[in-house]
């Protein structure tokens, strides 16, 4: 769901800049979504441009706060 530019998924893990994948996968339905609509004013395109990497992952991830830790293992440790 596209919520003023911003996504559920960016909102729920509070990333300001999503990874570079996630990113280019969220704008291409954007752009979808628009073309569908018909809407003349585009949602900017999201800031990710660097390329995500799995230290850098683990960076952002340890420096959660316990509140968006309990989410994020929530959304990816499910049993």
């Amino acid at each position: 769901m596209i919520i003023g530019g911003r996504t559920a998924i960016t909102g729920i893990l509070g990333w300001k800049n999503a990874p570079a994948p996630i990113s280019i996968a969220l704008d291409a339905g954007r752009n979808k979504l628009i073309q569908v609509l018909g809407i003349k004013d585009q949602i900017p395109s999201s800031f990710a441009k660097e390329n995500a990497n799995v230290a850098g992952a683990v960076d952002l991830l340890q420096s959660l706060n316990p509140a968006d830790m309990k989410k994020v293992k929530t959304i990816f440790c499910q049993q």
